[in-house]
């Protein structure tokens, strides 16, 4: 009795064991009917059983970690990829998303096999046989590591630029030839006396020329004009109606770079200061 109890624990052992390899190659081979679309746009492809071991990846994987199929076969990947820079609140949002046979997706920063770091859009989801019954879990990624490091390179450039515009006496402003609206520092409202509990006014070309003083508003608009024709430096003085009444002198330098054969991308870029002695308050 006992023999046949043990031939048919075998016997069933075995079966159930061919039973999970047909849907695991059953899995893979519906995955290998979309990869050719996934691997066109750079997907990393990787299959796991139910205790998130490997069971296949595709070509983008090895291309992205340098790994291969052989040397990550029947291993945790979390185990391989991740490393001290991981972030431990998102391996633990993952980790407990799958936990619960649930999907996840986020940016997860990896290390390859020759130490190259590298992000990843990973997204996770299960996969369940014909009667619901979870078997394991596929994750689709993109390699995220050029564009975040575009992100970075231009959140630096912001922080020196404004470093840069905190850091002078001047005010800025910033106009692009055929647009209604123009940029400026917070040193020119400062310059021209306007409280910083003033209510925000839209910054407008009109509204700018509604400050210049009447008998130098034509001089401001053949400025402005000379910048939207040619690459241009340029400099003029003009009364500045302040925020309390009364003009200014200020000095005004402004730029231009050509832009495209259609003239469609002119920047025009213009400092102002004051004019020393003449920089008094005057009445119109």
């Amino acid at each position: 009795m006992f023999v046949v109890i043990v031939v048919t624990v075998v016997v069933l052992a075995a079966s159930w064991a061919h039973t999970q390899r047909q849907a695991a190659v059953a899995q893979v081979q519906h995955v290998q009917g979309i990869e050719a679309a996934l691997r066109a746009a750079g997907k990393s492809i990787v299959m796991t059983d139910l205790d998130r071991r490997v069971v296949w990846v595709n070509g983008a994987f090895t291309t992205l970690t340098g790994y291969s199929l052989d040397e990550v076969l029947g291993k945790n990947l979390g185990k391989v990829l991740q490393f001290e820079k991981t972030d431990p609140a998102t391996i633990a949002e993952m980790r407990a998303a799958l936990h619960a046979g649930l999907g996840f997706d986020g940016t997860v920063l990896n290390r390859a096999r020759d130490g190259r770091e590298y992000w990843v859009q990973a997204g996770i989801q299960p996969l369940r046989d014909p009667s619901g019954k979870l078997t394991g879990f596929i994750a689709i990624q993109s390699d995220l590591t050029e564009q975040r490091e575009q992100q970075r390179l231009l959140t630096l450039a912001n922080e020196r630029f404004e470093a840069a515009v905190e850091g002078t006496s001047d005010g800025l402003w910033a106009w692009h030839a055929g647009e209604p609206h123009l940029w400026h520092s917070p040193r020119v409202l400062q310059l021209l006396g306007v409280p910083a509990e003033a209510p925000p006014q839209p910054a407008q070309l009109e509204r700018l020329f509604e400050t210049i003083h009447p008998d130098d508003v034509q001089a401001a608009r053949s400025t402005f004009q000379s910048l939207t024709t040619s690459s241009a430096k340029v400099s003029v003085e003009l009364r500045l109606k302040l925020y309390q009444g009364g003009y200014r002198w200020f000095s005004v330098r402004a730029s231009s770079r050509q832009g495209d054969a259609r003239g469609g991308a002119l920047r025009p870029a213009h400092g102002g200061r004051r004019r020393g002695r003449a920089a008094q308050p005057e009445g119109p």
